[in-house]
């Protein structure tokens, strides 16, 4: 059976043809040393194969092709991945209420989310979807943002991601200890 990352290759080399070892790594999340071992032992079960491109004048530009033995291993782990992600996807929705139960039960009306976007917007679904009392105002990842938001439009700041940016934020809110959580 597949791994995960080799199945992220050959889903890579299915979805986008890709010409170069660069573009496969990029199309499937990895780096070129690791998209390279994979293709290299992929090629080695006679999962892909390769192919000069054709009128590409270009020397070193390959055009990579699943074999029909990759379109069968692809085909197979296609159903258990994407199980895989849809059970870790409930697992982090499941988390993410969790954690705005606690914040809307201590009273938490409106929410300012220091993280990415993407991780704001599903937050409020979340608390939307749930019913809760609880918005997310706003979702920042930099000081520059905090200042388009005062502290008189939110009630209580969730760090979301720990970063470098975490603290300067901190330190221009200034806000009281129990307004402040951290993303569990």
């Amino acid at each position: 059976m597949l791994t995960q990352e080799e199945f992220l290759v050959l889903d890579a080399i299915d979805r986008h043809r890709p010409r170069s070892q660069r573009t496969l790594a990029s199309h499937s999340g990895m780096s070129l040393g690791k998209a390279n071992y994979l293709l290299r032992k992929l090629i080695d079960q006679g999962l892909v194969t390769i192919n000069a491109a054709v009128g590409d004048m270009n020397k070193g530009r390959y055009l990579y092709l699943l074999t029909a033995e990759g379109e069968e291993a692809k085909a197979q782990m296609t159903v258990p991945f994407i199980k895989a992600r849809v059970h870790e996807f409930e697992e982090l929705r499941k988390r993410l209420l969790e954690n705005l139960i606690v914040l809307h039960d201590s009273g938490a009306r409106r929410l300012l989310v220091v993280g990415s976007e993407s991780l704001g917007k599903l937050l409020g679904q979340i608390a939307r979807a749930e019913e809760l009392e609880l918005r997310v105002v706003a979702t920042v990842s930099s000081g520059d943002d905090l200042r388009n938001y005062p502290q008189d439009e939110w009630d209580s700041l969730l760090i979301a991601e720990d970063s470098p940016t975490v603290q300067p934020i901190l330190q221009l809110l200034s806000p009281k200890g129990e307004k402040v959580w951290h993303l569990r």
